[in-house]
């Protein structure tokens, strides 16, 4: 699951909340959110998760309105959304169990959306503060960490879609049958058995992902592809897609590090939107 700061993808995830806030600013957003109006729920339609609890509903059901929890000091609130078929799972963490709980919200999320909408998953994180023990920070690092998507795609068959649009208004897509992938030690490693689609083949398959500081690139010179073209991807040497690259209008003058797909366009060519969707089948 790529982490997002203010639409924009990141390297990966820091090993210390540290070194988080020394590189991004969450006072004006942390003030906005505490700022706001408080609201009254009626007893009915709501389902309150306690510590160690989740919750999961979909828009199919006419009687949960609303999920909450509370007291979330170093525990972590998190909320789960599917974009696509509108489900959404509140989760209490308090760092006991939290991988198996992970596990058994993906599977109750994917259950909820099997065969719906395609869609990507969103995950909100509340609570949790700079401790002495570091117990909080542990908890936000092992929430924010890769091996989410890695649990939401082994379990069970799943397909991924790619939606590709240019600045001409064209869209083109991409469809892989049997979407798996690996985890951490494996490197994110990701596997597919059949493609469909009009935008071309363009993903390297059985390839370990780079970052900034972690380069997987297989060039002989230790070219890190991921710094030269300024994205995370899966980098053989070095690429024919690039959609973690640089947000360009179009065409662009440096080389090939815009959000790129060849068989679409040329390398100095950068894509307006792209979108990866994953779904249980």
């Amino acid at each position: 699951m790529p982490l997002m700061i203010e639409g924009k993808p990141i390297g990966g995830v820091p090993k210390t909340v540290q070194e988080f806030l020394d590189k991004y600013d969450f006072k004006d957003s942390s003030n906005k959110l505490k700022s706001g109006p408080l609201k009254k729920v009626a007893p009915i339609g709501l389902l309150y998760v306690g510590q160690r609890e989740f919750a999961a509903t979909s828009p199919e059901d006419e009687k949960i309105l609303v999920m909450g929890s509370e007291d979330a000091t170093t525990c972590h609130i998190v909320i789960i959304r599917h974009t696509g078929c509108g489900a959404v799972c509140i989760a209490h963490f308090d760092g006991y169990g939290s991988d198996k709980a992970v596990k058994d919200i993906m599977r109750v999320m994917n259950d909820l959306c099997k065969n719906k909408p395609f869609g990507r998953y969103e995950l909100h994180i509340a609570g949790g503060f700079k401790d002495d023990d570091e117990s909080s920070e542990k908890v936000s690092i092992k929430t924010l960490s890769n091996d989410n998507i890695h649990r939401i795609s082994t379990n069970g068959p799943h397909e991924l879609k790619i939606l590709l649009t240019d600045w001409q208004g064209v869209t083109k897509y991409v469809v892989r049958q049997g979407f798996y992938m690996d985890d951490e030690q494996k490197q994110y490693r990701i596997y597919s058995s059949h493609y469909s689609g009009n935008a071309g083949e363009s993903i390297h398959f059985n390839t370990p992902f780079s970052t900034f500081d972690v380069n997987n690139s297989t060039c002989a010179d230790r070219l890190n592809c991921a710094v030269s073209y300024h994205g995370a991807w899966w980098y053989t040497c070095c690429y024919s897609s690039n959609l973690n690259g640089k947000y360009y209008h179009g065409n662009h003058s440096s080389y090939a590090d815009g959000v790129a797909w060849l068989p679409f366009h040329r390398s100095n060519y950068s894509l307006k939107k792209t979108t990866m969707m994953i779904r249980k089948v």
